[in-house]
């Protein structure tokens, strides 16, 4: 479908007030649903009350405690022993179909037995001294993954980054070990690999780490070289310990006695999964994830996601199978993964799973103490403009009704209302309020496999951030709130369960929510085009006029792409309703009279081209793996924009879109403003135009 025109936007402003005549009174709406309503959105008294009851903070911590005793990177002991203990933990709780499954993958297993780093230190009158550097069995993550067995005596040789020829003038490594902090693998080719070291022991860049001086970073040597070459050994300092060595190596001669023990095999993935059946199995699933494999501790980075999703799923079965809470029409899955590549192997290796699903609530960090350090914020993200669908709508609903009600207000107080209106506390975790907010789409977990171009399931995740501590000693359980726990918790659990509940009788109750919440989206691309135009030199008001006009009909766009997703909706049948149309036809007005009846802008040569361009994704969930490392994003384009690009081709493939190529920049790019250009950048025709072109050449589209 395209971008709608102006005179479309003009067409519909007259469709009259009947859909905002047959609005049921007591659909929730934007957010405006009080705080201190007696019960969650979409949920009965009762099944609120359940829910709010049941689900538990406390319980989920004690999980993660648990998990926190494994240092679980891929193909690992620990993994493996986290599997476990979620299998027999899932099969406790009585849920159905439980099972683990190891798949073998390229790679490498890799679980370190002994990992010691010892010091010897000899002045320039010949006195000695020995210390111990490193010794997993303090700090697990002072070895770093993939390195293997050793036994090495060598002098310890300072290069300062270690990444370049100059930090090696002068300087003989070949059967040393070289002290650096440039990023391993850089060094280890650099150092070991070109040059014939021993081993490494690195540290932070002595330029950072100040505000977290004790915090031992999580890291990995490659396993091998591009040539083939075997990786060999690293060790990890902190920032206090780097500190204080490289002071030690300007007044003595080190040498180290470097000792590894591993157990080293093929790869695999390791993923256990549950089900809560629904009435309709035929229909697809609700599906949870989070993943297990992470370092010692990753309390919050996932420790918090795969405990959730435990305490989610004993809720909800509890639930239903004491009468609590109806069963609903779709099955309900429940999946702990090794993160991303899981989801990757199973799409490609069976892709008929895909149809299987319908939307994924992802947890990844969802623990953390919202009072410590830079005060981390719980975002959600919002679903990409290529799969919007009211599986947005009805996520912010529940988590905004949830921070207003755990959010004090001093005129709430004045008024009588309790501290915290509808107070989620856990018996042991904090008071904190729930500072939780959603932002634009980012990837880096596990919902991005359910994005995908190839995929195309509706799929967004909690995952806190900024975050000082993740991947690193810091990420352990003194950091971790069970009130966060269980407020974060609770969300996905009422989320996924009105999603799986949720049938065409609903369809006037969802409709007037996404029209609720498309008119603030409407207003802000109302804001924003009206901002392009006002900021525009006289000279250039005519090009801003088209711009503006274009992102105001793309986020139309995505809002009857969202409109479509609505349980007895169609494409032939669904309309903006006139609320949207009225907000669509005063933008378009406003943005006209700020014209002043000026000429319009013709399109550029580049708009030309993409408009004779009709994108579509091709090839199977493994083409487009295999493929889309050989396309080349374009200098300045953001990663995530270039993924967007690749979504809205897919759109045209799997929904007969017809997207022509400036319709996808003009999503792109409208998209992109929205999010502020602090989040993506900006986009230009030619960045979208030459990496289309790309993508072609790789055999992930065709042009025509």
């Amino acid at each position: 479908m395209r971008t709608p025109s102006t005179a479309w936007i003009l067409s519909i402003c007259f469709l009259g007030a009947a859909s905002a005549a047959s609005v049921p009174a007591a659909v929730p709406q934007a957010g405006t649903q009080p705080a201190a309503a007696a019960k969650l959105p979409f949920l009965t008294k009762s099944e609120s009350e359940f829910l709010t009851g049941e689900v538990s903070g406390d319980r989920a911590f004690e999980h993660d405690r648990w998990y926190t005793h494994y240092h679980r990177p891929f193909a690992s002991e620990g993994l493996m022993a986290a599997a476990k203990y979620t299998e027999e933990q899932a099969k406790a709780m009585g849920l159905e179909n439980v099972i683990l499954t190891k798949t073998p993958v390229d790679g490498m297993e890799w679980t370190p037995k002994r990992g010691e780093f010892w010091a010897t230190y000899t002045t320039k009158d010949g006195a000695e001294s020995t210390e111990k550097l490193c010794d997993i069995g303090s700090v697990q993550l002072s070895l770093l993954d993939r390195s293997r067995p050793a036994d090495v005596d060598a002098e310890v040789i300072d290069a300062g980054a270690g990444v370049a020829d100059a930090d090696y003038e002068g300087k003989d490594v070949k059967g040393k070990i070289v002290f650096a902090w440039g990023a391993p693998p850089i060094v280890m080719k650099e150092a070991v690999w070109k040059r014939g070291a021993a081993g490494l022991l690195l540290r932070p860049d002595p330029e950072k780490g100040f505000a977290h001086p004790d915090q031992t970073r999580w890291l990995s040597i490659p396993e091998k070289s591009e040539d083939g070459k075997p990786g060999t050994f690293a060790f990890n300092l902190s920032h206090r310990n780097g500190v204080a060595f490289a002071q030690k190596m300007k007044n003595n001669k080190i040498r180290a006695r470097a000792v590894v023990e591993a157990d080293m095999g093929p790869g695999w993935l390791v993923m256990v999964e549950a089900t809560i059946p629904g009435t309709d199995p035929a229909l697809p699933c609700v599906l949870y994830t989070g993943h297990l494999q992470e370092e010692r501790f990753s309390a919050n980075d996932d420790g918090s996601g795969c405990s959730n999703v435990l305490e989610v799923a004993r809720s909800l079965a509890k639930g239903i199978r004491e009468g609590k809470l109806t069963r609903p029409r779709r099955t309900l899955k429940f999946w702990w993964t090794t993160e991303i590549a899981s989801e990757d192997k199973l799409f490609a290796d069976h892709p008929e799973v895909i149809k299987t699903i319908y939307c994924n609530i992802n947890q990844d960090m969802v623990g953390a103490n919202q009072g410590q350090d830079t005060l981390r914020v719980q975002n959600i993200t919002e679903l990409p403009w290529s799969r919007a669908h009211y599986l947005q709508d009805v996520a912010e609903e529940v988590v905004q009704f949830l921070v207003d009600g755990n959010t004090s207000q001093l005129a709430g107080l004045q008024s009588g209302v309790p501290f915290y209106p509808f107070p989620v506390l856990s018996k042991l975790g904090t008071r904190h309020r729930y500072n939780a907010r959603f932002v634009p789409y980012h990837a880096n977990t596990d919902h991005q496999c359910f994005v995908a171009p190839p995929v195309g399931i509706p799929g967004f995740t909690f995952t806190n951030w900024p975050d000082d501590y993740i991947h690193s000693t810091d990420d352990d359980l003194w950091n971790i709130d069970p009130t966060q726990l269980q407020r974060n918790a609770l969300a996905a659990a009422t989320i996924g369960y009105a999603m799986a509940g949720f049938d065409d009788k609903d369809k006037d109750m969802l409709a007037t929510l996404l029209d609720a919440h498309a008119i603030r989206r409407l207003g802000t691309a109302r804001a924003i085009a009206i901002q392009m135009i006002g900021n525009a030199a006289p000279a250039d008001k005519p090009e801003a006029l088209r711009d503006a006009l274009a992102h105001v009909s793309s986020a139309t766009w995505r809002e009857r792409l969202a409109n479509e997703s609505i349980p007895g909706n169609s494409p032939e049948k669904t309309q903006p309703t006139s609320i949207v149309a009225i907000a669509l036809f005063d933008a378009s007005s406003l943005t006209a009279k700020n014209m002043n009846n000026s000429k319009r802008a013709l399109p550029t040569a580049e708009m030309d081209e993409l408009l004779k361009l009709r994108p579509a994704r091709v090839g199977s969930v493994k083409d487009y793996q295999t493929n889309l490392g050989k396309a080349t994003v374009p200098a300045g384009l953001h990663r995530l924009l270039s993924h967007e690009i690749l979504c809205l081709c897919d759109v045209s493939a799997r929904h007969g879109k017809n997207l022509n190529g400036l319709d996808i920049y003009n999503i792109v790019a409208a998209e992109a403003r929205s999010a502020g250009p602090w989040y993506y950048g900006n986009v230009t025709t030619g960045q979208v135009l030459e990496y289309l072109k790309s993508c072609a050449k790789a055999g992930l589209i065709t042009l025509e």
